[in-house]
């Protein structure tokens, strides 16, 4: 979430409570949180976090993973995927979608719940930043379209700017209609629901 995009100080936009137990029945519980901060994880209590130190798009995401993605453009300074402000660059978001992808198909991430913004994630991932890795769009999995804009916590100020999308990525050779059923009875107090299209079998 860019800053022009969004009218924000920070790329840190902390997720209310109530979306995050939400999460946490569906899955079952919270391994990973990639994209945290002390502070963040008071409210998601994962068993482990990445934080921005710790570079999460370099490390595996393994178990059951929720994922709330920073903001911002990055680009690849032959190390590492580094904050870029001039031109060209990639969007943090994507990148951290694409790796959640990644890391599901291969079976490294067993499940996963992804809070995104409707518009910018449903366009951004319908292409690759990353090579050999095949996109997936949102659109394709479980998911749920909260009727009200989310009011992050964090510096980023309570004020909701863009509608938000929660995407439910299920255990790799469930029963999807019964993963579905699991996650709008905890979902759909937020909003719409829908069961995705199942596309993704044929390419995991």
């Amino acid at each position: 979430m860019t800053l022009a995009q969004h009218l924000a100080t920070t790329n840190e936009h902390y997720t209310p409570g109530p979306i995050i137990e939400a999460a946490r029945v569906v899955l079952g519980g919270i391994d990973l949180d990639p994209a945290s901060c002390p502070v963040a994880n008071e409210t998601v209590r994962a068993a482990s976090i990445y934080t921005k130190a710790d570079d999460g798009l370099s490390r595996a995401w393994p178990g059951r993973v929720w994922l709330n993605p920073p903001g911002g453009i990055v680009r690849w300074d032959g190390a590492r995927w580094a904050e870029h402000k001039g031109g060209g660059g990639e969007s943090q978001t994507l990148l951290f979608w694409t790796r959640l992808v990644d890391e599901w198909r291969h079976g490294r991430t067993t499940a996963a719940v992804f809070l995104g913004f409707t518009l910018e994630i449903i366009r951004l991932s319908q292409r690759s930043p990353l090579p050999r890795v095949q996109p997936i769009p949102v659109p394709h999995f479980i998911r749920c379209y909260p009727r009200d804009r989310i009011r992050f916590g964090g510096d980023g100020g309570p004020a909701p700017t863009h509608a938000n999308v929660i995407a439910y990525l299920p255990p790799r050779g469930a029963d999807h209609a019964e993963h579905f059923e699991r996650f709008r009875t905890a979902f759909d107090k937020f909003g719409l629901c829908e069961p995705g299209c199942n596309a993704y079998a044929p390419i995991i």
